[in-house]
């Protein structure tokens, strides 16, 4: 089934939002069932000419000590048979929740032209909660797609004993939260640390491997190990991987913590061993949908 997973993203953007528009990323295609292979890499990089401006009369502008942040990450894993295995297959749920991502949503003012103050429908999938008090806002599931994905796995039944599943997870509820599930010790989100973390200089063509587990930036390295073991399991291949992934990423995009972030999102589901063959861990679910909300913090 992941040889026909398809990689679709908003890439046509119209002013500062993106447009909901979903289009094929053909050369992103995933072509192996590793679970690795399939894991989400986030980078965002803002505009060097706004965050990062000089000095002026050796005072540097404000936007300087602004940085983006990642308010809240939603991913949705789909199980299905194979006679829905499209995106677009009439009956399906990957197209009954496309369907609901390219509907219109509210605007920001209402038809009394009044400020919609606590929040409004992003489109028919999501909503964004505004919490003034807190200075951030939450992106949240709408009724509509909540009446056919849950936040948790449909039960197996005597008669559907692998029921077509659509899930919900929240991979990331605030600046820096990252929510656990129970009996485990990491979430199924991590930010990445920053060349802050590293030993020595961090220079994007010094491709140097760490020797030690430095800390600083967005955290230890032995997070990203641990990190990695959550998913494969304790071993030296997932903690080499964790602590070399995360340095190489670092040094590739120079992260600094404020306008230059990434983190990692396991692409997996826990789905229950009925629903897996007996196994429990995290399986590549058949189709994945990932969701941010992004802010500038000011």
């Amino acid at each position: 089934e992941v040889s026909r997973l398809r990689i679709l993203g908003e890439t046509n953007a119209t002013g500062a939002l993106a447009d909901s528009v979903l289009d094929p990323a053909s050369s992103m295609l995933i072509d192996t069932d590793s679970i690795e292979s399939a894991l989400m890499t986030l980078v965002i990089l803002g505009d060097p000419d706004f965050f990062d401006r000089p000095m002026v009369d050796g005072v540097y502008p404000t936007a300087s000590s602004w940085g983006l942040e990642l308010e809240d990450a939603v991913t949705i894993h789909i199980m299905e048979s194979e006679e829905f295995a499209g995106f677009d297959t009439p009956g399906s749920k990957a197209a009954f929740v496309r369907s609901l991502l390219e509907q219109e949503g509210e605007e920001l003012y209402d038809t009394n032209n009044t400020l919609r103050t606590d929040g409004y429908l992003l489109n028919g999938a999501f909503e964004m909660e505004i919490l003034r008090e807190e200075n951030r806002a939450r992106l949240h599931p709408s009724d509509r797609l909540l009446q056919v994905c849950g936040f948790a796995p449909s039960r197996p039944t005597v008669l559907g004993s692998m029921p077509q599943t659509c899930v919900i997870r929240r991979d990331v509820a605030g600046k820096n939260t990252y929510p656990i599930q129970n009996g485990r010790d990491f979430g199924t989100a991590i930010e990445l640390p920053s060349c802050g973390g590293l030993a020595g200089s961090c220079v994007a063509d010094e491709m140097l491997l760490p020797t030690t587990a430095p800390v600083g930036g967005g955290g230890s390295w032995d997070d990203r190990e641990l990190f990695m073991t959550s998913i494969f399991g304790d071993n030296e291949y997932a903690r080499e991987l964790g602590r070399n992934f995360s340095h190489l990423m670092a040094k590739r995009y120079m992260l600094d913590d404020r306008a230059k972030r990434a983190w990692w999102i396991n692409p997996g589901y826990e789905w229950t061993p009925t629903q897996t063959g007996g196994s429990s861990l995290f399986q590549v679910s058949q189709k994945l949908m990932f969701f941010g909300l992004f802010t500038i913090n000011e």
